[in-house]
């Protein structure tokens, strides 16, 4: 089964250059995200998966390969996930 993953309802974000700083309020950890992150932190808002989020970053930047994608993905989950700003869900 492919684990999927969503923002933490909790986190508070507010726009910081071409980011976002995404704020996880119990622990209070920020994280600032670059166009990039703050592209994959926009399609969190329901449930997705790493493969999903690598195909939609390979639709919007030319030349990104998919496993390239996906490679940047899944480091980029881990550690928003260890911050607590994204939840696994499933």
């Amino acid at each position: 089964m492919t684990r999927l993953y969503k923002r933490n309802p909790a986190a508070e974000t507010a726009p910081l250059g071409k980011g976002l700083m995404v704020l996880e309020p119990k622990e209070r950890k920020f994280c600032a995200l670059n166009a990039t992150s703050s592209l994959i932190w926009a399609k969190l808002h329901e449930a997705v998966s790493a493969e999903e989020l690598a195909k939609h970053i390979v639709a919007s930047y030319q030349g990104v390969e998919e496993a390239d994608a996906l490679r940047d993905v899944r480091a980029i989950i881990d550690e928003m996930t260890s911050l607590g700003i994204v939840i696994p869900v499933g």
